[in-house]
Protein backbone atom coordinates (compact mmCIF):
# COMPACT_ATOMS: atom_id res chain seq x y z
CA UNK A 1 0.00 0.00 0.00
CA UNK A 2 3.02 2.50 1.18
CA UNK A 3 4.78 1.80 -2.62
CA UNK A 4 1.25 2.52 -4.59
CA UNK A 5 0.48 5.62 -2.23
CA UNK A 6 4.53 6.65 -3.04
CA UNK A 7 3.88 6.30 -6.86
CA UNK A 8 0.44 7.75 -6.92
CA UNK A 9 2.36 10.84 -5.34
CA UNK A 10 4.42 10.90 -7.91
CA UNK A 11 1.85 10.69 -10.49
CA UNK A 12 -0.07 13.93 -8.64
CA UNK A 13 2.80 16.06 -9.50
CA UNK A 14 3.42 15.76 -12.82
CA UNK A 15 -0.37 16.31 -13.27
CA UNK A 16 -0.18 19.42 -15.48
CA UNK A 17 -2.81 20.71 -13.05
CA UNK A 18 -0.79 20.36 -10.15
CA UNK A 19 2.26 22.10 -11.64
CA UNK A 20 -0.27 25.19 -12.78
CA UNK A 21 -0.61 25.18 -8.88
CA UNK A 22 2.87 25.30 -7.90
CA UNK A 23 3.07 29.00 -8.92
CA UNK A 24 -0.77 29.97 -8.20
CA UNK A 25 -0.38 28.75 -4.30
CA UNK A 26 2.55 30.83 -3.76
CA UNK A 27 2.58 34.35 -1.71
CA UNK A 28 1.21 37.12 -4.88
CA UNK A 29 2.91 39.81 -2.88
CA UNK A 30 5.88 40.71 -0.59
CA UNK A 31 3.28 42.07 1.51
CA UNK A 32 1.62 39.02 2.28
CA UNK A 33 5.09 38.50 4.21
CA UNK A 34 4.09 40.86 6.75
CA UNK A 35 1.26 41.52 9.60
CA UNK A 36 -0.33 44.50 8.76
CA UNK A 37 -1.95 45.72 11.72
CA UNK A 38 -3.27 48.59 12.94
CA UNK A 39 -0.06 50.22 13.19
CA UNK A 40 1.41 49.40 9.91
CA UNK A 41 -1.73 49.81 8.09
CA UNK A 42 -1.83 53.61 10.19
CA UNK A 43 1.93 54.25 8.83
CA UNK A 44 0.43 53.06 5.28
CA UNK A 45 -2.20 55.71 5.46
CA UNK A 46 -0.35 58.07 6.76
CA UNK A 47 2.12 57.83 3.73
CA UNK A 48 -0.52 58.34 1.29
CA UNK A 49 -1.99 61.38 3.14
CA UNK A 50 1.30 63.17 3.37
CA UNK A 51 1.50 65.41 0.21
CA UNK A 52 5.16 65.51 0.57
CA UNK A 53 5.72 61.45 0.39
CA UNK A 54 7.29 59.67 -2.19
CA UNK A 55 4.17 58.80 -4.39
CA UNK A 56 4.28 62.04 -6.00
CA UNK A 57 0.57 62.47 -5.91
CA UNK A 58 0.53 65.72 -3.70
CA UNK A 59 -2.56 66.42 -1.46
CA UNK A 60 -4.57 64.06 -3.86
CA UNK A 61 -5.24 61.40 -1.76
CA UNK A 62 -5.80 63.92 0.96
CA UNK A 63 -8.40 65.66 -1.07
CA UNK A 64 -10.00 62.40 -1.63
CA UNK A 65 -10.61 61.71 1.80
CA UNK A 66 -11.61 65.44 3.02
CA UNK A 67 -14.52 65.51 -0.14
CA UNK A 68 -15.58 61.77 1.33
CA UNK A 69 -16.02 63.00 5.27
CA UNK A 70 -17.59 66.13 4.00
CA UNK A 71 -20.24 64.25 1.91
CA UNK A 72 -20.47 61.85 5.45
CA UNK A 73 -20.72 64.23 7.83
CA UNK A 74 -23.87 65.05 9.11
CA UNK A 75 -25.13 68.98 9.60
CA UNK A 76 -24.10 68.98 13.22
CA UNK A 77 -20.67 68.02 12.44
CA UNK A 78 -20.21 70.21 9.38
CA UNK A 79 -20.74 73.02 11.67
CA UNK A 80 -17.48 72.30 13.94
CA UNK A 81 -15.39 72.22 10.56
CA UNK A 82 -14.09 74.65 7.57
CA UNK A 83 -16.40 75.22 5.43
CA UNK A 84 -16.29 73.74 2.22
CA UNK A 85 -15.49 76.93 0.00
CA UNK A 86 -12.45 76.50 2.12
CA UNK A 87 -11.83 73.01 1.50
CA UNK A 88 -12.26 73.69 -2.57
CA UNK A 89 -10.10 76.40 -2.02
CA UNK A 90 -7.34 75.92 0.08
CA UNK A 91 -4.17 74.18 -1.00
CA UNK A 92 -2.97 71.17 1.21
CA UNK A 93 0.67 71.32 0.25
CA UNK A 94 2.13 71.78 3.47
CA UNK A 95 -0.11 69.95 5.87
CA UNK A 96 1.94 67.96 8.22
CA UNK A 97 1.44 64.47 8.55
CA UNK A 98 2.44 62.70 11.94
CA UNK A 99 1.90 59.12 13.46
CA UNK A 100 1.09 58.41 17.25
CA UNK A 101 1.19 61.95 18.16
CA UNK A 102 1.51 62.06 22.35
CA UNK A 103 -1.70 63.36 23.71
CA UNK A 104 -1.68 64.03 27.54
CA UNK A 105 -1.18 60.18 28.71
CA UNK A 106 -2.87 59.15 25.17
CA UNK A 107 -1.11 58.65 21.54
CA UNK A 108 -3.64 59.87 18.66
CA UNK A 109 -3.21 57.42 15.58
CA UNK A 110 -3.09 60.47 12.81
CA UNK A 111 -2.16 63.92 12.90
CA UNK A 112 -2.13 66.58 10.14
CA UNK A 113 -1.42 69.68 11.06
CA UNK A 114 -0.94 72.87 8.73
CA UNK A 115 -0.09 75.61 10.40
CA UNK A 116 -0.75 77.85 7.56
CA UNK A 117 -4.33 77.53 7.47
CA UNK A 118 -4.29 76.69 11.40
CA UNK A 119 -5.77 73.63 10.24
CA UNK A 120 -5.86 69.90 12.69
CA UNK A 121 -7.37 66.50 11.03
CA UNK A 122 -7.48 63.89 13.76
CA UNK A 123 -7.63 60.31 12.71
CA UNK A 124 -8.31 57.28 14.60
CA UNK A 125 -7.93 53.94 12.64
CA UNK A 126 -9.27 51.03 13.66
CA UNK A 127 -9.06 47.50 11.80
CA UNK A 128 -11.41 45.43 13.61
CA UNK A 129 -10.87 46.33 17.16
CA UNK A 130 -13.30 48.37 19.05
CA UNK A 131 -12.67 51.93 20.43
CA UNK A 132 -12.28 51.77 24.10
CA UNK A 133 -11.15 54.14 27.64
CA UNK A 134 -12.68 56.94 25.64
CA UNK A 135 -10.31 57.67 22.93
CA UNK A 136 -12.13 59.53 20.99
CA UNK A 137 -13.40 62.36 23.71
CA UNK A 138 -9.57 62.41 24.55
CA UNK A 139 -8.24 63.40 21.24
CA UNK A 140 -10.72 65.83 20.45
CA UNK A 141 -10.72 67.34 24.08
CA UNK A 142 -6.62 67.75 23.84
CA UNK A 143 -7.03 69.10 20.38
CA UNK A 144 -9.72 71.99 21.90
CA UNK A 145 -7.85 72.80 24.63
CA UNK A 146 -4.00 72.94 22.69
CA UNK A 147 -4.89 74.18 19.13
CA UNK A 148 -7.30 76.42 19.94
CA UNK A 149 -9.11 78.86 17.39
CA UNK A 150 -7.83 76.17 14.83
CA UNK A 151 -10.40 74.48 12.63
CA UNK A 152 -10.67 70.76 13.02
CA UNK A 153 -11.63 67.66 11.52
CA UNK A 154 -11.95 64.41 13.36
CA UNK A 155 -12.13 61.06 11.44
CA UNK A 156 -12.96 57.93 12.50
CA UNK A 157 -11.44 55.43 9.89
CA UNK A 158 -13.09 52.07 11.00
CA UNK A 159 -12.59 49.49 7.93
CA UNK A 160 -14.71 47.22 9.12
CA UNK A 161 -17.26 50.21 10.11
CA UNK A 162 -18.42 48.64 13.36
CA UNK A 163 -20.26 49.87 16.16
CA UNK A 164 -18.78 51.18 19.05
CA UNK A 165 -21.67 52.12 21.21
CA UNK A 166 -21.23 54.60 24.07
CA UNK A 167 -17.35 54.84 22.80
CA UNK A 168 -18.32 56.83 20.09
CA UNK A 169 -18.05 60.53 19.94
CA UNK A 170 -20.50 62.46 17.67
CA UNK A 171 -17.76 64.84 16.73
CA UNK A 172 -16.33 62.41 14.52
CA UNK A 173 -17.01 61.01 10.89
CA UNK A 174 -17.06 57.82 10.33
CA UNK A 175 -15.84 56.12 7.26
CA UNK A 176 -14.97 53.23 5.97
CA UNK A 177 -11.32 52.13 3.52
CA UNK A 178 -14.32 52.76 -0.16
CA UNK A 179 -12.64 56.41 -0.75
CA UNK A 180 -9.14 55.19 -0.81
CA UNK A 181 -10.55 51.98 -2.98
CA UNK A 182 -11.68 54.22 -5.20
CA UNK A 183 -8.80 56.92 -5.16
CA UNK A 184 -6.24 54.38 -5.93
CA UNK A 185 -8.44 52.52 -8.88
CA UNK A 186 -8.93 55.90 -10.67
CA UNK A 187 -5.02 56.35 -10.69
CA UNK A 188 -4.86 53.20 -12.00
CA UNK A 189 -4.04 52.19 -15.99
CA UNK A 190 -4.23 55.93 -17.45
CA UNK A 191 -0.69 56.61 -17.53
CA UNK A 192 -0.84 58.61 -15.15
CA UNK A 193 1.51 57.30 -12.63
CA UNK A 194 5.42 55.84 -13.28
CA UNK A 195 5.34 51.95 -13.72
CA UNK A 196 7.06 51.75 -10.21
CA UNK A 197 4.32 54.03 -8.36
CA UNK A 198 1.66 52.05 -10.17
CA UNK A 199 2.92 48.83 -8.78
CA UNK A 200 3.84 50.35 -5.50
CA UNK A 201 -0.30 51.46 -5.17
CA UNK A 202 -1.31 48.21 -6.88
CA UNK A 203 -0.15 46.23 -4.08
CA UNK A 204 -1.36 48.65 -1.45
CA UNK A 205 -4.93 48.41 -3.41
CA UNK A 206 -4.77 44.26 -2.92
CA UNK A 207 -3.04 44.01 0.40
CA UNK A 208 -2.99 46.31 2.73
CA UNK A 209 -6.74 47.63 2.13
CA UNK A 210 -8.15 43.54 1.56
CA UNK A 211 -9.72 44.24 -2.01
CA UNK A 212 -7.33 41.10 -3.40
CA UNK A 213 -9.25 37.92 -5.17
CA UNK A 214 -8.53 35.39 -7.84
CA UNK A 215 -11.43 37.12 -9.88
CA UNK A 216 -8.83 40.68 -9.72
CA UNK A 217 -5.60 39.13 -10.89
CA UNK A 218 -5.75 37.20 -14.58
CA UNK A 219 -2.68 35.36 -13.54
CA UNK A 220 -4.68 33.62 -10.59
CA UNK A 221 -8.23 33.23 -12.11
CA UNK A 222 -9.38 29.48 -12.29
CA UNK A 223 -6.94 28.77 -9.36
CA UNK A 224 -10.22 27.61 -6.95
CA UNK A 225 -11.37 25.29 -9.82
CA UNK A 226 -7.66 23.99 -10.46
CA UNK A 227 -7.76 22.72 -7.23
CA UNK A 228 -10.66 20.79 -7.35
CA UNK A 229 -10.14 19.44 -9.96
CA UNK A 230 -6.77 18.25 -8.69
CA UNK A 231 -8.55 17.27 -5.57
CA UNK A 232 -11.60 15.18 -7.80
CA UNK A 233 -8.93 13.33 -10.20
CA UNK A 234 -6.67 12.58 -6.88
CA UNK A 235 -9.22 12.00 -4.27
CA UNK A 236 -8.19 8.70 -3.04
CA UNK A 237 -4.61 9.57 -2.96
CA UNK A 238 -5.16 13.00 -1.07
CA UNK A 239 -7.36 10.93 1.76
CA UNK A 240 -4.49 8.57 2.28
CA UNK A 241 -2.18 11.96 3.01
CA UNK A 242 -4.45 12.60 5.32
CA UNK A 243 -5.02 9.57 7.25
CA UNK A 244 -1.19 8.18 7.15
CA UNK A 245 0.90 9.65 9.84
CA UNK A 246 4.51 10.07 10.48
CA UNK A 247 5.96 11.05 14.14
CA UNK A 248 7.44 14.30 13.76
CA UNK A 249 9.64 14.77 17.11
CA UNK A 250 7.14 14.05 19.58
CA UNK A 251 4.71 14.52 17.77
CA UNK A 252 2.64 12.64 14.85
CA UNK A 253 1.52 14.70 11.55
CA UNK A 254 -0.70 13.98 8.76
CA UNK A 255 1.90 13.24 5.89
CA UNK A 256 0.07 16.10 3.75
CA UNK A 257 1.01 18.28 6.45
CA UNK A 258 4.65 17.84 6.34
CA UNK A 259 6.15 21.19 5.59
CA UNK A 260 10.14 22.18 4.89
CA UNK A 261 10.63 22.99 8.66
CA UNK A 262 9.20 19.97 9.59
CA UNK A 263 11.37 17.89 7.10
CA UNK A 264 15.09 19.35 7.82
CA UNK A 265 14.63 20.51 10.99
CA UNK A 266 12.84 17.50 12.84
CA UNK A 267 12.43 14.05 9.92
CA UNK A 268 15.97 14.48 7.89
CA UNK A 269 17.96 14.86 10.96
CA UNK A 270 16.37 11.63 12.65
CA UNK A 271 16.44 10.00 9.21
CA UNK A 272 17.03 6.41 10.65
CA UNK A 273 13.86 6.21 12.38
CA UNK A 274 11.96 6.11 8.91
CA UNK A 275 11.99 3.64 6.14
CA UNK A 276 12.69 4.79 2.78
CA UNK A 277 9.56 4.83 1.30
CA UNK A 278 7.99 7.52 4.29
CA UNK A 279 11.26 9.17 3.94
CA UNK A 280 10.36 9.43 0.47
CA UNK A 281 6.64 10.41 0.19
CA UNK A 282 7.84 13.27 3.02
CA UNK A 283 10.47 14.72 0.46
CA UNK A 284 7.99 15.13 -1.91
CA UNK A 285 5.31 16.69 0.09
CA UNK A 286 6.97 19.30 1.95
CA UNK A 287 8.94 20.33 -1.98
CA UNK A 288 5.03 21.43 -2.77
CA UNK A 289 3.42 22.16 0.29
CA UNK A 290 1.97 25.19 -0.91
CA UNK A 291 -0.21 23.52 -2.91
CA UNK A 292 -1.01 20.49 -0.48
CA UNK A 293 -1.84 23.02 2.40
CA UNK A 294 -4.82 24.28 -0.09
CA UNK A 295 -5.51 20.65 -1.06
CA UNK A 296 -5.64 19.22 2.20
CA UNK A 297 -9.57 18.87 2.98
CA UNK A 298 -10.82 19.27 -0.33
CA UNK A 299 -12.47 15.77 -1.95
CA UNK A 300 -14.39 15.14 -5.12
CA UNK A 301 -17.40 16.52 -3.72
CA UNK A 302 -16.10 19.91 -4.23
CA UNK A 303 -15.73 19.82 -8.00
CA UNK A 304 -19.27 18.02 -8.05
CA UNK A 305 -20.68 20.71 -5.92
CA UNK A 306 -20.15 23.05 -8.23
CA UNK A 307 -21.49 20.50 -11.02
CA UNK A 308 -24.63 20.69 -9.02
CA UNK A 309 -25.10 24.36 -8.60
CA UNK A 310 -23.97 24.98 -12.27
CA UNK A 311 -26.29 22.69 -14.03
CA UNK A 312 -29.63 23.20 -11.33
CA UNK A 313 -29.45 26.65 -10.58
CA UNK A 314 -33.07 25.98 -8.85
CA UNK A 315 -31.08 24.01 -6.09
CA UNK A 316 -29.24 24.54 -2.81
CA UNK A 317 -26.66 22.79 -1.58
CA UNK A 318 -24.68 21.79 1.53
CA UNK A 319 -21.05 19.85 0.94
CA UNK A 320 -19.79 17.63 3.75
CA UNK A 321 -16.42 15.08 3.68
CA UNK A 322 -18.29 12.51 2.31
CA UNK A 323 -21.48 13.71 0.51
CA UNK A 324 -22.94 16.49 -0.51
CA UNK A 325 -27.06 17.14 0.18
CA UNK A 326 -29.65 19.34 -1.88
CA UNK A 327 -32.91 20.01 -2.58
CA UNK A 328 -34.76 22.80 -4.29
CA UNK A 329 -33.70 26.76 -3.46
CA UNK A 330 -37.84 27.75 -2.35
CA UNK A 331 -38.45 24.91 -0.43
CA UNK A 332 -35.68 25.50 2.06
CA UNK A 333 -36.36 26.25 5.42
CA UNK A 334 -34.60 29.26 7.49
CA UNK A 335 -33.57 27.27 10.06
CA UNK A 336 -33.83 23.30 11.36
CA UNK A 337 -34.58 20.40 9.35
CA UNK A 338 -34.84 20.10 5.71
CA UNK A 339 -38.01 18.36 4.90
CA UNK A 340 -36.09 16.54 2.20
CA UNK A 341 -33.17 16.53 0.30
CA UNK A 342 -30.84 13.81 -1.99
CA UNK A 343 -27.46 12.31 -0.59
CA UNK A 344 -24.97 11.76 -2.41
CA UNK A 345 -22.70 9.59 -0.52
CA UNK A 346 -19.31 8.26 -0.94
CA UNK A 347 -18.95 4.40 0.57
CA UNK A 348 -16.22 1.83 1.01
CA UNK A 349 -17.00 -1.68 -0.24
CA UNK A 350 -15.33 -4.89 2.21
CA UNK A 351 -12.38 -4.98 -0.01
CA UNK A 352 -12.05 -1.20 0.29
CA UNK A 353 -13.00 -0.18 -3.06
CA UNK A 354 -14.40 3.62 -3.30
CA UNK A 355 -18.13 3.97 -4.21
CA UNK A 356 -21.07 6.06 -4.21
CA UNK A 357 -24.77 5.93 -3.34
CA UNK A 358 -27.86 8.59 -4.11
CA UNK A 359 -30.86 8.50 -1.54
CA UNK A 360 -33.82 10.55 -1.12
CA UNK A 361 -34.22 11.47 2.73
CA UNK A 362 -37.44 12.91 4.04
CA UNK A 363 -38.11 14.19 7.55
CA UNK A 364 -41.26 15.30 9.14
CA UNK A 365 -39.22 16.67 12.20
CA UNK A 366 -38.81 20.25 11.80
CA UNK A 367 -41.65 22.91 11.64
CA UNK A 368 -45.53 21.99 11.42
CA UNK A 369 -45.69 24.03 8.83
CA UNK A 370 -43.33 21.99 6.60
CA UNK A 371 -44.67 18.47 7.28
CA UNK A 372 -47.07 18.83 3.91
CA UNK A 373 -44.01 19.19 2.09
CA UNK A 374 -42.35 15.91 3.55
CA UNK A 375 -45.77 13.94 3.43
CA UNK A 376 -46.08 15.21 -0.03
CA UNK A 377 -42.40 14.16 -1.00
CA UNK A 378 -42.81 11.11 0.54
CA UNK A 379 -45.98 10.18 -0.82
CA UNK A 380 -44.64 10.73 -4.60
CA UNK A 381 -41.69 8.34 -3.49
CA UNK A 382 -44.34 5.77 -2.30
CA UNK A 383 -42.30 5.92 0.68
CA UNK A 384 -43.93 2.77 3.41
CA UNK A 385 -44.77 5.00 6.61
CA UNK A 386 -46.98 5.41 9.72
CA UNK A 387 -49.01 8.07 11.56
CA UNK A 388 -46.24 9.40 13.66
CA UNK A 389 -42.87 8.57 11.13
CA UNK A 390 -40.47 11.22 11.58
CA UNK A 391 -37.48 10.06 9.52
CA UNK A 392 -37.63 7.60 6.06
CA UNK A 393 -34.99 7.30 2.83
CA UNK A 394 -35.34 5.52 -0.02
CA UNK A 395 -32.39 4.16 -2.03
CA UNK A 396 -32.33 5.55 -5.85
CA UNK A 397 -29.25 4.29 -6.99
CA UNK A 398 -27.76 1.98 -4.84
CA UNK A 399 -24.28 2.22 -6.75
CA UNK A 400 -22.19 3.80 -9.24
CA UNK A 401 -18.68 3.98 -9.09
CA UNK A 402 -17.90 7.68 -9.83
CA UNK A 403 -19.30 10.85 -9.19
CA UNK A 404 -20.32 11.39 -13.28
CA UNK A 405 -20.89 14.81 -14.64
CA UNK A 406 -22.41 13.37 -18.22
CA UNK A 407 -25.89 14.76 -18.99
CA UNK A 408 -26.95 11.31 -20.05
CA UNK A 409 -26.11 9.21 -16.39
CA UNK A 410 -28.57 8.15 -13.94
CA UNK A 411 -27.54 10.42 -11.72
CA UNK A 412 -28.29 13.49 -13.94
CA UNK A 413 -31.69 12.33 -14.89
CA UNK A 414 -32.74 11.52 -10.87
CA UNK A 415 -32.09 14.53 -9.91
CA UNK A 416 -34.27 16.29 -13.13
CA UNK A 417 -36.26 13.47 -11.98
CA UNK A 418 -36.51 14.94 -8.68
CA UNK A 419 -36.68 18.93 -10.02
CA UNK A 420 -39.58 17.67 -11.98
CA UNK A 421 -41.88 16.22 -9.81
CA UNK A 422 -41.36 18.50 -6.36
CA UNK A 423 -41.20 22.09 -8.30
CA UNK A 424 -45.13 22.35 -8.42
CA UNK A 425 -44.99 22.03 -4.82
CA UNK A 426 -45.33 24.95 -3.01
CA UNK A 427 -42.85 27.38 -1.52
CA UNK A 428 -42.44 26.71 2.39
CA UNK A 429 -43.41 29.35 4.90
CA UNK A 430 -39.98 30.04 6.86
CA UNK A 431 -41.17 30.47 10.18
Amino acid sequence: MSTQTLKALCNLVIDKDFQALTSRCEQNSVLELFSLDENRKSAVLAWLLDPMAGHQQGDYFLRALLNHVYSCASDEQLELFPSAFELASSSFCQTKVMTELQANSARIDLALLDPNQELLIIIERKDGSKLHNDQLKKYANWAEKNYSGWKKVYILSDSHFQHHGAQYDKRYVKVDDTWLQDALRDLFDRALLTSKHEHQLKDLYHYVFGTWSEKTDPYYQGRSKLLKQVSAGHCELIRQLESEFIKVGTRRCALITVTPAMFFGKILPAKQKYDDDTLQKALIVQKHHNVFEQLHGLNEFDLFNEWIKKTFPNFVTEIYSDSVICMLKKHRPASGYWPYYLDFERKKSDDNEIYYTLTIHVCRKGLKSHHELAEQVAESYEMKRQSNWRFRHLSLIERFDSLDFNEQSDVFLAVVELEKRLTPYNVLENQ
